[in-house]
């Protein structure tokens, strides 16, 4: 192909058109994600919804946020599966056996229970969950406690496990694992080993340091 500028003949091969045509394609994908980090929707391209490879940034403040909720329709989800209820309900009686203020929570998150200085060891179990939490009477973790079901370790749920594991240890607290064949008298054993007896409480409350 031959185009003439200023009266000079400048021969371009199929490579370099290809390679023009690429940079322009790049420099409109940029155009395009660049509206859609300011909040702007993408509009289509030949029909269809132009792709965008950087982050949502539009739910970086409170009002898109609500936009969003006000637009969107939501729906109940089970906090728990019946199995796990079960245990639940079994070592929420043992607690009350005891006595002792202790109350029995759900699905809590380890960052709101547990802390580290160390800002990628905290981010590491941050948004983890424990099936079940015994609290103290002055809001203190006493122990964690999860289900182990059936299908439990599938994929890298043993290495989730683990981490919660560590570093709940690291904190000084319990960690209890039920497994789907235990008995209810099994698993209130294994809570009524957190405590002492009552004879022996030297005040309000105390836990069994795990030895």
């Amino acid at each position: 192909m031959v185009i003439q500028v200023d009266g000079s003949s400048f021969q371009l091969d199929f490579l370099l058109l290809g390679a023009l045509a690429a940079v322009a394609f790049i420099a409109l994908f940029l155009f395009v994600t660049q509206r859609d980090r300011k909040g702007l929707t993408a509009k289509s391209w030949r029909g269809r919804a132009f792709p965008s490879s950087v982050p949502d940034t539009s739910l970086g403040d409170s009002a898109s946020q609500l936009r969003h909720v006000m637009s969107a329709d939501f729906f109940k989800k089970k906090v728990m599966s019946k199995s796990e209820y079960r245990v639940f309900r079994i070592v929420e009686s043992e607690v009350q056996a005891q006595r002792n203020g202790c109350r029995v929570l759900s699905q809590t998150s380890l960052g709101e229970v547990i802390g580290s200085n160390d800002s990628k060891a905290f981010a590491s179990i941050n948004s983890k969950r424990v099936d079940i939490l015994i609290m103290g009477p002055y809001g203190e973790p006493v122990a964690a406690i999860e289900y182990q079901g059936g299908g439990h370790h599938q994929g890298s749920a043993a290495a989730r496990d683990a981490i919660k594991r560590e570093a709940l240890r690291k904190a000084g607290v319990h960690f209890l694992e039920v497994a789907e064949g235990h008995t209810a008298e099994e698993i209130g054993m294994m809570v009524k080993k957190l405590f002492p007896q009552p004879a022996s409480r030297g005040g309000p409350f105390e836990v069994r340091v795990a030895g």
